[in-house]
């Protein structure tokens, strides 16, 4: 018996990204769990860019968590979604799920700055529609076997001091979701 979540996928989709100078758009699949009670989003491909980002599945609820405590009736930084995703700590991140939530009317451009967002449609909503949504065709993730996980701070530190030392190389797993070199492609 596996311990692997099971996904319905309902859709793939392409969004355009939010950042006046950025080409292409974001690959990105919502998803549902085996008892709908939850929606998941996860970023699938950068399309015309060659910015890194996490490819967690990332419940809905974890996206909303990252709007506790703001003023929604302000504009809202893309950063404010970088602590929904666990594993990956891409700059992109940010940006790249508030293009797929302003794809789902979800987020809206802010009327004074383009690249910040406001708040769109009804959440509660949206929710609810993608839940009612049928599917029987389970969502196969490219990293299913090898689930994100955070790598410890010190580990990357204790690595170059053993090479530095002539210990060796020291294999480390490669992460499940693909993350940058702080090189920015803003979505």
């Amino acid at each position: 018996m596996s311990d692997t979540p099971i996904y319905f996928h309902l859709a793939t989709l392409t969004a355009p990204k939010t950042s006046l100078n950025a080409q292409g758009g974001i690959v990105y699949a919502i998803l549902k769990d085996e008892a709908s009670t939850e929606v998941f989003l996860t970023l699938l491909e950068n399309q015309g860019g060659s910015g890194y980002f996490g490819r967690e599945i990332i419940p809905i609820a974890n996206i909303e968590a990252c709007l506790n405590g703001a003023d929604l009736k302000q504009t809202i930084p893309a950063k404010r979604f970088l602590k929904a995703f666990k594993a990956s700590r891409s700059v992109n991140n940010g940006g790249f799920i508030s293009a797929c939530l302003r794809d789902q009317g979800l987020l809206k451009p802010a009327p004074e700055s383009p690249q910040q967002h406001v708040i769109g449609d009804d959440w509660a909503v949206w929710k609810a529609k993608m839940l009612e949504t049928q599917s029987d065709e389970v969502f196969v993730s490219p990293d299913a076997e090898k689930p994100a996980k955070p790598e410890p701070a010190s580990s990357k530190a204790s690595e170059k001091k053993e090479k530095k030392a002539g210990k060796g190389k020291k294999e480390v797993a490669a992460p499940a979701s693909t993350e940058g070199d702080g090189n920015a492609d803003p979505a």
